[in-house]
C-alpha cells in the first residue's frame, strides 16, 4: 500500500459498522484490541458486550482507555505491556471465534508484525490499521502475513475516522451459482447435451470455490412446469448469488423478463 489512498478507499466501508457487522455475521465471542490510543475504540468495542481484551505499552494510552471505559460505565481488561507479550500470555484463553484489532501502539513495525502470529491461525477475524492517517505503516506489508494466516479469509480495505485505510481479514463471502440454461444443444430430447454443462457447470463444481445448482428452463418448458422461481433465487445461506442465464434465440422456452426480475429483486446478481 501506498501512502496515497487508493480509489477503492471511496466505497470503503466505516471501521466502526464493519467490526459490528463482522461480530454479529462470524458470531464472535471475544475482542482483542492492540494499541488503546485515546480509548475511543475500545470504549466502542467494549459497548458490543463482547469481552474486550486491550494491551498498550504506553501508560498514558493505558490511562486514557480505563478513563473513558470508566465514564461510559463499560467494563474490559486493560493491560500495560507490548502487545506480542500480552497475546502470547492470553492467547490460550481467548475463543477460536475472536475479534483481534491491531492498532499502532508505538512499537516498531516489525513487532505490530509479531503480534498476527499469536492470532489463531484461520479462525475469527483480524483488523490491522495504520499508523497514522497517510497509512504510512505500509499494511501491503502486512498482507503477505495476513495471506499465511489464512487463504481462505477475504482481505477488505476499511476507511478509519481519521481519513486512514485499515485492513479486515474475515471469512470469505459463502457464494452460490445458479446456473438456468439449456439442458440440450438444439432440439429437446433430441440433440445432445448442452456444451454449457460442461463449459459452466462442471469448470465451477471442478473448483470448489461456490456451491451451485442447475435449472432447466427448457425441461420446465417442455414438460409444462413453471419456472422454480424459489431454485433461481438467492439461497438463505449465501453471502452472494449469482445467476447465470444462456438464452437461445430459436426458443420459446427462455426465462422471462418478470422471471428474472423476481430472481433479483431477492438478491441475486444476474450474468447473462
Amino acid at each position: 500500500m501506498t501512502a496515497e489512498a487508493p480509489p477503492s478507499l471511496l466505497r470503503a466501508r466505516e471501521l466502526l459498522p464493519a467490526l459490528v457487522d463482522a461480530i454479529e455475521r462470524c458470531a464472535l465471542q471475544a475482542i482483542v484490541l492492540t494499541g488503546c490510543g485515546d480509548g475511543e475504540l475500545a470504549a466502542a468495542l467494549a459497548a458490543t458486550g463482547l469481552p474486550l481484551l486491550a494491551a498498550d505499552p504506553r501508560p498514558e494510552a493505558v490511562a486514557a482507555t480505563v478513563a473513558r471505559l470508566h465514564g461510559a460505565g463499560l467494563a474490559a481488561q486493560v493491560v500495560q505491556g507490548l502487545p506480542a507479550r500480552v497475546l502470547a500470555d492470553q492467547c490460550r484463553r481467548l475463543p477460536g471465534r475472536t475479534l483481534f484489532v491491531f492498532g499502532p501502539s508505538g512499537v516498531p513495525g516489525a513487532d505490530r508484525r509479531d503480534e498476527l502470529f499469536w492470532a489463531p491461525f484461520g479462525q475469527g477475524v483480524l483488523c490491522v490499521l495504520p499508523d497514522d492517517p497517510s497509512g504510512a505503516v505500509a499494511l501491503g506489508d502486512v498482507q503477505d502475513r495476513l495471506l499465511r494466516w489464512s487463504p481462505d479469509h477475504h482481505v477488505e480495505p476499511v476507511a478509519t475516522p481519521d481519513g486512514g485505510l485499515a485492513l479486515l481479514a474475515w471469512p470469505a463471502p459463502r457464494v452460490h451459482v445458479t446456473f438456468l440454461i439449456e439442458k440440450y444443444t438444439h432440439e429437446y430430447g433430441r440433440s445432445g447435451l448442452s456444451i454449457n454443462l460442461d463449459n459452466l457447470v462442471a469448470t465451477l463444481a471442478a473448483t470448489g470455490l461456490a456451491s451451485w445448482n442447475t435449472v432447466h428452463y427448457d425441461e420446465c418448458f417442455h414438460e409444462g412446469r413453471p419456472l422454480p422461481i424459489d431454485q433461481i433465487s438467492k439461497p438463505a445461506a449465501a453471502d452472494v448469488h449469482v445467476l447465470v442465464t444462456v438464452l437461445h434465440y430459436h426458443t420459446r422456452s427462455n426465462p422471462t423478463v418478470a422471471q428474472l426480475q423476481a430472481a433479483k429483486r431477492s438478491g441475486s446478481r444476474i450474468a447473462y
